[in-house]
């Protein structure tokens, strides 16, 4: 059991919340590999599963303020896995 739980949050991505300069156009961040896009303002959040490059560019065209990249918490993996329809 606990080693389907370490697969399930290693599959999870990361969380990437990034402070810009400037307000983002939500469709630059309607990538593959890109999830649970939120922005609010110069804040942008969302959930990375590959791409990462490509997520990087388009933060850096907005400039960074701050950013923080962070493993998924365990309510956030089974969140994206119930609004994916993997929950049962």
């Amino acid at each position: 059991m606990q080693g389907d739980v370490r697969g399930i949050v290693g599959k999870a991505g990361k969380v990437v919340v990034a402070l810009l300069k400037r307000t983002p156009k939500p469709e630059e961040f309607q990538l593959e590999g890109v999830g649970r896009l939120r922005i609010s303002g110069n804040r942008v959040e969302m959930v990375v599963t590959g791409g990462y490059d490509e997520v990087l560019s388009r933060l850096l065209a907005y400039g960074i303020v701050d950013i923080v990249v962070r493993s998924a918490t365990l309510e956030e993996v089974f969140l994206g896995l119930y609004e994916r329809g993997g929950g049962g």
